[in-house]
């Protein structure tokens, strides 16, 4: 994904959504995702906008199943999607999502920084387990459970992420 098509699908958003401003600087890619920190100007919310390019079917429809994941979960342990769009440059297809902001880090930086208190261990663990059961109710299988997919945030709370390779138990998701 250039430089270009992704500063050109930044002010197309912008565009329609003047309220949301983009940090233009990247702060995160992995695979096909680039993230960008944005802000509403109108309420001060703080999010992260995530532009997908999508160059085959598996990657569209991982991120698709990830945003109905995400979407139909309702709890603290897990991202909130505030919008999802679809652009198209060049040729290539983009899904945009602005996704609510976790201040925090991932569980293996802070590992890496220090070491957590037993009681630390217990709560992070407990909090694991509850996103688990709450995923595993809905008959999804996580099956990328990992620290980079795992944020804790400033205030010690848990955020499971990246939903891209989960299973639906009820559905045929094995790609």
């Amino acid at each position: 994904m250039g430089v270009y098509n992704v500063n050109k699908i930044i002010t197309e958003y912008t565009k329609n959504n003047p309220h949301i401003k983009v940090d233009k600087i990247m702060f995160d890619s992995g695979g096909m995702k680039k993230v960008y920190y944005a802000e509403d100007t109108i309420n001060k919310s703080q999010y992260v906008l995530k532009i997908v390019e999508i160059n085959n079917d598996i990657t569209e429809k991982r991120t698709r199943r990830e945003l109905e994941i995400l979407e139909s979960l309702n709890s603290d342990y897990f991202p909130k999607i505030y919008d999802v769009a679809y652009y198209t440059d060049d040729e290539k297809n983009y899904i945009v999502i602005l996704e609510q902001r976790i201040n925090g880090a991932n569980l293996r930086n802070r590992m890496e920084k220090r070491r957590f208190s037993e009681n630390e261990s217990i709560q992070l663990c407990t909090q694991l387990i509850r996103a688990l059961k709450i995923i595993h109710k809905e008959g999804l299988v996580h099956r990328d459970i990992k620290p980079d997919n795992i944020m804790i945030t400033d205030t010690n709370e848990l955020v499971l992420f990246v939903f891209g390779i989960a299973r639906d138990l009820t559905d045929s998701s094995n790609f």
